[in-house]
């Protein structure tokens, strides 16, 4: 006779990350989203992390970004990183380190970076809190920790007033679709462009959003 096995809730501590931990973050989103760096550079995993920490981590803690972590026994098993205007262009330029960028990673590995980033810059407007990324260790998918990390992104958008709190997942991810459906978020709008084609191999996007209940045409 066997049993199912059933997971135990994980006890995950979840709160603003810290900038010595910003390289364990860089190594899980490299490895969340090897599919669309991997379609920008190429590059070992080693030097793509090193590569987000020269030109990500610089803006990771700018008037504008928040990175949250779900931690487990001490070990960072998720991130969640949000933006919002902070009342100009938050978009940020590789072009000071790009010289000693191309002698390190090569010329097209910079400039396919460069071009794929880009068309993945997204400015919110006024009001609006954003959902730059999303990651959960490959080991401790389906445990709840993406969803609790939206959750606490939830609260915090509340918290801080927000009209709305926003994101945008690929057509091809039907799963992450429907896990924000199930939390309150709605498809607002889709798009695609032959640039995210060409760089990041994606069809398109869904833009989903979340209101507040407190601005919910119900409690209106």
């Amino acid at each position: 006779m066997t049993t199912a096995h059933i997971s135990q809730p994980l006890d995950l501590v979840i709160s603003p990350c810290l900038p010595e931990e910003l390289p364990a973050v860089c190594t899980l989103l490299a490895t969340s989203f090897a599919d669309i760096f991997g379609s920008m550079v190429q590059l070992n995993e080693q030097q793509l992390v090193a590569l987000l920490i020269q030109t990500w981590s610089p803006y990771a803690f700018a008037a504008d970004r928040l990175q949250v972590a779900a931690r487990l026994n001490g070990q960072i098993v998720g991130v969640i990183g949000l933006q919002w205007s902070a009342g100009h262009s938050s978009t940020r330029s590789i072009l000071p380190h790009l010289g000693s960028l191309i002698r390190l990673y090569g010329f097209w590995n910079m400039c396919r970076f460069a071009i794929g980033i880009s068309a993945l810059e997204h400015n919110p407007r006024l009001h609006e809190g954003y959902i730059e990324h999303l990651a959960t260790a490959a080991e401790y998918r389906g445990r709840g920790i993406a969803r609790s990390l939206l959750q606490w992104a939830q609260r915090y958008a509340a918290e801080q007033k927000w009209n709305q709190l926003t994101l945008h997942v690929s057509y091809n991810n039907v799963h992450a679709s429907q896990l924000y459906k199930k939390i309150g978020f709605y498809h607002h709008s889709s798009h695609s462009s032959w640039i995210q084609q060409l760089f990041l191999q994606q069809p398109g996007w869904h833009y989903m959003a979340w209101i507040p209940e407190s601005l919910s045409p119900t409690n209106r």
